[in-house]
């Protein structure tokens, strides 16, 4: 009982202290915060699940390129590691409430697992003009670096200025069967976690998968051959016309989103100087 009050005094001082910029959002009673939070949590534990468990040539082969499994090798051949760099998607809370509520769902996990999680680093910066013009709306952008035992998986969360109803939950979806933080301790895909990522992400139209290059000209080579690839295959788009460099965070890329399975793919270089 005294957590419960406790949880609820903590949830009535967070909406009169971020009121400004969750009504931005058109959140504006306790009930609906409420609903946000335990959704954007949910994102969060199935996009580490993913980053734990995806295996990038089977996403690049079978699913994003199936059509095209030349291109999937070719991207394949310049890839850092051979692994995702991190998963993008927009989350409904503003940032401010993302960087409180990470000391708290840290220390949840590690609380309720028997696996150490962390916060490694952290990096807030405003997306690039072109993004912010493509959903038309001021865009602010958080990096999270998470120690999951010997893995660092990174999140990149879009804090969009909407309305939280632009983003509706998939009501039908059936999220899962077992609690996601659980699904955190398998290291293999479970169909439950496959529902629940069409459920949360199917209806955000920026999440997506990024992949590292070795150098900055692999980008510009490949985003010309995607756009080529784009240009006789309908379900194929790109998302920018030319590659977006960000100096926030120091990356150049460029995405490409296929049209028949909802999923887009970034192509990131990032610079270490």
């Amino acid at each position: 009982m005294v957590e419960i009050v406790r949880i609820n005094a903590l949830i009535t001082e967070l909406m009169q202290k971020h009121q400004a910029a969750l009504a931005v959002k058109h959140i504006n009673d306790e009930r609906t915060f409420r609903k946000i939070l335990c959704r954007d949590y949910e994102k969060i534990l199935h996009a580490l699940v993913e980053l734990k468990t995806v295996q990038l040539p089977h996403l690049l082969t079978d699913t994003f390129f199936s059509h095209t499994p030349t291109m999937a090798e070719e991207i394949l051949s310049k890839v850092i590691n051979g692994k995702l760099n991190h998963i993008g998607f927009e989350i409904i809370e503003p940032i401010d409430l993302v960087l409180h509520g990470i000391v708290y769902w840290v220390e949840h996990l590690n609380k309720n697992l028997d696996i150490s999680i962390e916060v490694k680093k952290h990096l807030r910066f405003p997306a690039s003009q072109n993004f912010q013009r493509r959903v038309n709306a001021a865009t602010e952008i958080l990096c999270i670096w998470l120690q999951v035992e010997d893995q660092v998986l990174m999140l990149e969360f879009f804090d969009i200025a909407r309305s939280h109803e632009h983003l509706p939950a998939d009501k039908n979806g059936v999220f899962y069967h077992m609690t996601p933080e659980k699904l955190l301790l398998d290291n293999r895909p479970a169909e439950n976690h496959k529902n629940a990522m069409q459920a949360l992400f199917g209806n955000d139209s920026i999440w997506h998968y990024s992949v590292g290059l070795t150098t900055r000209e692999h980008v510009d080579t490949l985003h010309e051959q995607l756009g080529l690839l784009a240009q006789h295959h309908t379900h194929y788009q790109m998302a920018y016309a030319a590659p977006i460099e960000n100096k926030n965070d120091g990356t150049y890329h460029t995405k490409i989103i296929n049209l028949e399975h909802h999923l887009e793919l970034e192509l990131c270089h990032i610079s270490t100087t």
